[in-house]
């Protein structure tokens, strides 16, 4: 695999006990939990939104202000269905500190926790004890048992997936917009936020994305739903089995028209016939 550094004795030690960890039955007094974080970009509006109003949808200018950068600390954990988010100013030793002393009180009555995470230089006890004095930061410690991946293994903490939740919720809001120019810059920045992760998969997305800009675009102009979209593509692959052959693509989409399910269906076949 790409992926993968050189598989030496501490390598696959560390994989092997990740990897055991995530197959551990699943026990409410040791529950499994992957912390990762996540770098994003703050943006401000230069000009105020506009509220929506009777007849008037809510409108956002597409220029925006850059104000830095800021972190978002995820935990997940996955057999339970779990899911913690902080956002704080940065990713130092103190506000992960802060931020795992917080996971502790969500389970307050257990034996252990199961913490896996990568090998950044903030992920160790020491962060803890800087933070809260050897007393106090050692009583939170002692809650954990820590897991850390190998070195160029990262892959294997679940809590990556937690960053890609995230993305694909913010996905969501791109078809909330209804002009071209705000969706064209909110795309731009989400990929922007996808360089700053490095997630393969959510890579290949970007690409596809920009190769069908396009169309994407073309939702603000026509306003029709997803759905009725996947219904006229049915309803095209039915003419095309039934058929025997048409005399062009215009000829197609009128007998499409006359099978359209909805007036909404109809419009679409209309515009492109």
């Amino acid at each position: 695999m790409w992926c993968v550094a050189d598989l030496t004795e501490e390598y696959i030690e560390k994989m092997e006990d990740v990897l055991e960890t995530y197959e551990k039955p699943y026990d409410p007094n040791e529950p499994v939990v992957c912390l990762d974080e996540k770098p994003v970009t703050l943006h401000a509006d230069i000009r105020p939104p506009s509220p929506v109003k009777p007849g008037r949808e809510a409108r956002r200018d597409d220029e925006y202000e850059r104000c830095g950068t800021a972190n978002v600390f995820c935990s997940v954990e996955p057999k339970a269905g779990r899911h913690f988010t902080a956002p704080t100013p940065d990713r130092c030793a103190f506000e992960f500190a802060r931020f795992t002393c917080d996971l502790a009180t969500k389970y307050p009555a257990v034996k252990t926790i199961h913490l896996v995470m990568d090998n950044l230089n903030i992920h160790h006890r020491k962060s803890l004890t800087d933070a809260f004095g050897e007393e106090v930061g050692g009583e939170i410690g002692d809650q954990f048992t820590i897991h850390h991946t190998p070195t160029h293994g990262s892959w294997l903490n679940q809590g990556t997936y937690s960053k890609a939740y995230l993305l694909k919720e913010s996905l969501d809001r791109l078809w909330k917009y209804r002009y071209e120019g705000a969706m064209l810059n909110y795309l731009r920045r989400w990929i922007d936020q996808l360089r700053w992760q490095g997630l393969q998969p959510f890579q290949k997305l970007a690409v596809t994305l920009l190769d069908h800009l396009d169309g994407i675009l073309n939702y603000c102009r026509t306003k029709v739903p997803l759905g009725v979209v996947e219904a006229v593509n049915g309803n095209i692959k039915s003419l095309l089995r039934r058929g025997r052959g048409y005399q062009n693509l215009r000829y197609l989409l009128l007998k499409a028209q006359r099978i359209a399910a909805s007036k909404t269906q109809f419009v679409v076949f209309k515009k492109a016939a």
